[in-house]
């Protein structure tokens, strides 16, 4: 869960934090912004709005917890927010629908990023044996 927390704080960072940039949603916004329709940027920046509302707790457990280890949340004397598993999967749910937007506008094609689905039996090895074969043939069945 926590690399999903800090996947989605990493996303939807500011564009610029301590004078440096982010790869955040909203530092390609900004460099992509004048390709974009004016209702589509206005559609994607109330939609990373939203997404900081729902994300809060979730910055909380990056700050304090993940990235920081605040003392007073580590020794348990100041319980963190919790992360409603409606807010995450409303986060998730929102992020796809902002990349799907962005896609279609810059790609004039249409993805959907949720997670994939994988058979039962399937693991890391199998998916990276598919991943050789596809790339050249005959690879991925010497290991």
């Amino acid at each position: 869960m926590d690399d999903v927390f800090l996947t989605l704080c990493r996303l939807t960072d500011p564009a610029k934090s301590n004078g440096k940039k982010n790869l955040s949603l909203r530092y390609f916004l900004g460099a992509v912004g004048a390709t974009l329709n004016d209702q589509l940027r206005k559609d994607l920046k109330r939609k990373l709005a939203r997404l900081d509302n729902l994300t809060k707790s979730v910055r909380d457990h990056r700050r304090r917890r993940i990235a920081h280890l605040d003392l007073r949340y580590a020794g348990e004397a100041e319980a963190l927010p919790p992360v409603l598993h409606r807010d995450l999967d409303d986060s998730l749910e929102l992020l796809n629908s902002v990349m799907r937007d962005l896609h279609v506008a810059l790609f004039d094609a249409s993805t959907d990023y949720k997670e994939p689905a994988i058979a039962y039996g399937c693991d890391g090895d199998y998916l990276l044996s598919v991943l050789r074969e596809a790339h050249e043939p005959g690879l991925g069945d010497k290991e």
